[in-house]
């Protein structure tokens, strides 16, 4: 819109001119034309803005719903049972991992790491 806006008052001006050389018009109408028209790309300015961030937003909700509308890949067995409430601690036992296929360097080594109910936890490691 800005390259608009400045061709338009490139043309505006140049016409202008031509008008004020040729005693057409008074050098003070023109530069009050010349005012005005600022006052009309101002807000043509403001609604093409306006109109990118609702054209953003629209694009942004799409990839929100097709997320939202994904399948997942894991399904639950057929006969699985429903996990209603449960109580006690959980706890991480025989736990092991390594960046390397064969697991010649082992990131964590195999430790019981309790966590006590309603508390976060997290396994870290070095990497």
């Amino acid at each position: 819109m800005s390259f608009v806006s400045s061709v338009g008052a490139a043309l505006l001006l140049g016409a202008g001119a031509y008008m004020v050389v040729k005693g057409q018009t008074s050098l003070g109408t023109l530069v009050a034309f010349l005012s005005y028209s600022t006052f009309l790309y101002d807000p043509l300015r403001r609604l093409t803005e306006i109109d990118n961030i609702l054209q953003e937003a629209i694009a942004a909700g799409e990839r929100i719903f097709e997320m939202i509308d994904e399948v997942p890949e894991i399904k639950d067995a057929p006969d699985a049972i429903a996990l209603e409430r449960i109580e006690g601690d959980v706890v991480f036992e025989d736990v092991h991992f390594s960046y390397d296929a064969d697991g010649a360097r082992p990131a964590t080594t195999d430790r019981r790491r309790p966590c006590a109910t309603r508390k976060c936890c997290a396994i870290s490691t070095s990497t």
